[in-house]
């Protein structure tokens, strides 16, 4: 409603500010079709890098995702996943395994910190529902480990197997 008052009383800028407050808070593809459709030519891809520089960086990791999967930017989506990966939450779990999915060719690593995310999560909380699950994922974790020639500062696998398998070795059912 109040974005209909700033278009309607013409105020460009104060228009402006509220639809990226939108995006923002959304990181919605239409709403960031919206902030840039008020832009003139060249200033709009500008504006919309800017935009997406501040939702990679910034902005909710899982909806930052899914809009880089939406705009077809996978690999900002790696990026962001890479670089923030202690964000990702458990809570969101069939939501990261999607972008996992998707990413999971292209980008192995950026699919192997979630997937790892899960795995840990399901031991840690001995969740015996969740071994089978888990057990997959591990299991396509040192298959991602032949693609994966960068971990850029994280663990390798082995060194994740190997933290796994000391942190939760009473956890024999998983192993």
């Amino acid at each position: 409603a109040q974005l209909a008052l700033l278009q309607d009383g013409g105020d460009e800028e104060a228009l402006r500010e509220g639809l990226l407050a939108l995006f923002k808070q959304t990181l919605a593809p239409d709403d960031l079709k919206a902030y840039i459709a008020r832009f003139p030519d060249f200033d709009d891809e500008e504006a919309q890098d800017e935009a997406l520089d501040w939702a990679e960086k910034k902005g909710s990791l899982l909806k930052a995702s899914r809009l880089f999967v939406a705009l077809g930017q996978r690999e900002r989506a790696a990026r962001a996943l890479v670089n923030r990966s202690d964000e990702i939450k458990g809570a969101y779990r069939r939501d990261y395994l999607e972008i996992a999915d998707l990413l999971q060719d292209k980008h192995p690593l950026a699919a192997a910190l979630i997937f790892r995310k899960f795995v840990e999560i399901a031991v840690s909380l001995s969740n015996a529902y969740d071994y089978q699950e888990a057990a997959l994922y591990f299991l396509a974790l040192a298959e991602m480990d032949r693609h994966i020639d960068d971990y850029e500062g994280h663990a390798t696998h082995s060194v994740f197997a190997d933290y796994m398998r000391s942190e939760y070795r009473l956890n024999s059912s998983f192993w």
